[in-house]
């Protein structure tokens, strides 16, 4: 997953002019200016007790929380700064979705990353990366339809990351859980060696026809022997219910096809 990184010293310094003359808040901007995110923490906990600019002190908060990646604490400092009164502007919006995103609450992750499109301060670089974490998103949902529509999206407006995208959704697809799942559920055979294992340690049933995939060879459906080789693999079926070994059964019709 791609989280925006870059816009970090640009709050940085809209909090350096927000916090003149304030001590423990300054100290915080400080901290995270110097990436001491610890005491960024602490020094901003300290400004929200002691109410001094108690908005951009949850706002600063939430990004040393982020930036250690406590991301269930930096959104609900996130949360709170709005309450408090910050602009909730396309990266306040942006950081809150990875929050959400990192929390496994995709849909409302969805629902910030489109928040955030609709702010000027935008950048192109943010959108791409949103983009490309909404296809994401989806796909953790199992959401194929809007996943693969995100998907021909991003590749028609990011011709150059094609590869990216393309990659990203076929390593959630083929994880090996998923995949065997899918597989089992539609009744296909698996098309990955890995995945073919994880099935047959799954389904004892499939375990003896997928240690024999390695040895078969498919025909393509326009050519006329398909027809005998759909028939003759439900014989073969048929007759490996009755007793019939599957290997032997299936030499016997590799060599009838290829014959």
């Amino acid at each position: 997953m791609k989280c925006y990184k870059r816009i970090i010293p640009l709050i940085l310094a809209c909090m350096m002019l927000a916090g003149c003359g304030q001590n423990v808040y300054k100290k915080g901007v400080e901290s995270l200016e110097n990436k001491d995110y610890e005491a960024a923490q602490e020094n901003f906990r300290k400004a929200v007790e002691e109410k001094k600019n108690v908005a951009d002190s949850y706002r600063g908060l939430g990004i040393a929380y982020y930036e250690q990646e406590k991301y269930k604490d930096a959104l609900a400092a996130f949360e709170n700064a709005v309450s408090a009164g910050t602009k909730e502007t396309g990266t306040i919006c942006n950081m809150m979705a990875v929050c959400k995103m990192q929390t496994e609450n995709y849909e409302d992750a969805i629902s910030y990353y489109e928040k955030a499109l609709d702010h000027s301060d935008c950048s192109d670089d943010m959108k791409q990366e949103i983009q490309f974490n909404v296809i994401v998103c989806y796909e953790k949902l199992e959401d194929w339809d809007n996943a693969k529509a995100k998907l021909e999206d991003y590749v028609t407006a990011y011709p150059d990351d094609e590869k990216a995208a393309i990659s990203t959704f076929f390593d959630y697809f083929y994880d090996d859980a998923r995949y065997t799942e899918w597989v089992d559920m539609e009744g296909f055979l698996p098309a990955t060696k890995s995945g073919g294992e994880a099935l047959a340690a799954a389904n004892e049933d499939m375990a003896s026809w997928i240690d024999i995939l390695d040895s078969c060879k498919f025909y393509p459906t326009a050519k006329a022997e398909w027809a005998d080789v759909k028939q003759g693999v439900i014989n073969v079926e048929q007759n490996a219910l009755l007793g019939g070994d599957v290997q032997e059964l299936l030499d016997d019709l590799q060599a009838e096809i290829a014959g």
